[in-house]
């Protein structure tokens, strides 16, 4: 089916007005339980996981505080995504969320849209890497990260068959490994770097 050049725009703004329905609905609900889990210290074994179809990866490094330990604390983090499906079953990225909790308890969440550039297809045995960092002004105790993909082949099925939201395994901040500027580029290598994103204006208060 062919589409009119003039009708791209259209189409697009359509398809994000759905993706971001999509995500609330289906993302949102998750990004509360991990904010729960977070701020109550519970076991997180009621979360979903996607084990059977999308096997993850993810891990934390800090850079050292520069001067009199006033500045910003930064956090290099890296992710894999396999799509661990046989056959011809692509998935693709719609979503992700993340929960940072504080030192002294609050939880920060944070949840985008995988649009343009942070978009991306996994073919049946492909894997995706990618990297960013965090800078906060005060330490984090721990995080937790959602993702939401689509069923390719599910399009037109049920919700239930079409998107697939879980959770990655919560990352304990407060034992990431520490690292130099210069070791940070080579730790990134290999993966697609999402940039740096300052939160320093977020306190635990």
């Amino acid at each position: 089916l062919s589409v009119h050049p003039h009708m791209e725009g259209p189409r697009r703004a359509l398809d994000s007005i759905e993706r971001d329905d999509n995500i609330e609905k289906h993302l949102g609900p998750l990004l509360k339980k991990a904010g729960f889990v977070l701020g109550n210290e519970v076991p997180a074994e009621f979360v979903p996981r996607a084990k059977d179809r999308v096997q993850t990866f993810w891990d934390v490094h800090r850079l050292p505080r520069m001067g009199d330990g006033s500045s910003p604390l930064v956090y290099c983090f890296r992710v894999e995504v396999r799509n661990r499906q046989l056959g011809t079953r692509p998935v693709r990225s719609l979503a992700r969320f993340y929960a940072l909790q504080f030192s002294g308890g609050k939880v920060f969440p944070l949840m985008r849209p995988t649009e343009g550039a942070a978009e991306f297809t996994l073919e049946p045995g492909e894997s995706y890497r990618y990297a960013w960092a965090f800078s906060v002004k005060q330490e984090l105790k721990s995080m937790m990260c959602g993702m939401m993909f689509e069923c390719l082949e599910k399009v037109t099925s049920p919700d239930s068959e079409r998107f697939l939201c879980f959770m990655l395994d919560e990352l304990r901040l407060s034992s990431a490994a520490e690292i130099s500027p210069a070791q940070m580029e080579t730790l990134f290598d290999g993966h697609y770097f999402m940039g740096h994103l300052d939160l320093s204006h977020v306190t635990d208060v």
